[in-house]
């Protein structure tokens, strides 16, 4: 329908046109990068997407900096089915050691209304373990609330309990849209790609 294709080119368009990471969130991870050099580096080509049957496609967009999501459910409103769209990376890890994550996120509203979209969610997972989750409304996902047009800081930490290797991923969720017809799109989040600083 016309309707529906000039929606997914807008919600296209602000995926791939990702917001600009902070200059000063940038030159401050440049030294922890150099002080953990033993800690693991995620090459930015390294991290693999995955997606479910639900998650529209061509919606969501990965850089040298960060990744983007602005993924719609293909499914009827009410539904009750989710979408989800990982990017997972493998690292080595040791045990006995905490790796911490540093990374930068931001939410928006999807078409940058706030009546007429829903609530999104990510999840920071290491080894399978939920380190946090983010969501552009708390009150219909339980989480930490994202600045809505604003990067704001966060630290999570993972300690190895055996040496090998272990899946790092970030898991955006895009539940079913409500029953009103009104609700037309989903909410947007921007992740910058983690810094891994790590101790004994």
């Amino acid at each position: 329908m016309p309707e529906q294709d000039e929606r997914r080119v807008s919600r296209r368009a602000v995926a791939i046109a990702a917001w600009t990471v902070p200059a000063a969130g940038i030159v401050a991870s440049a030294p922890l990068a150099a002080a953990s050099a033993p800690c693991p580096v995620i090459a930015w080509t390294s991290w693999v997407r995955g997606a479910n049957a639900y998650a529209m496609g061509g919606q969501d967009a990965i850089n040298s900096t960060q990744i983007s999501w602005a993924t719609e459910n293909n499914t009827a409103n009410g539904s009750g089915l989710e979408a989800s769209v990982t990017y997972t990376a493998t690292v080595s890890v040791v045990a006995g050691t905490t790796y911490t994550f540093g990374y930068q996120a931001r939410g928006g509203y999807g078409n940058n209304n706030v009546n007429s979209a829903s609530v999104a969610y990510l999840i920071l997972r290491v080894n399978g373990t939920a380190l946090r989750t983010l969501t552009t409304r708390a009150a219909d996902a339980p989480g930490t609330q994202l600045a809505l047009y604003a990067w704001s800081p966060y630290s999570d930490a993972w300690t190895a309990t055996s040496t090998g290797s272990v899946a790092v991923s970030f898991d955006f969720r895009v539940p079913a849209r409500p029953t009103n017809p009104a609700i037309t799109a989903t909410d947007d989040i921007w992740v910058t790609l983690p810094t891994i600083t790590c101790a004994p």
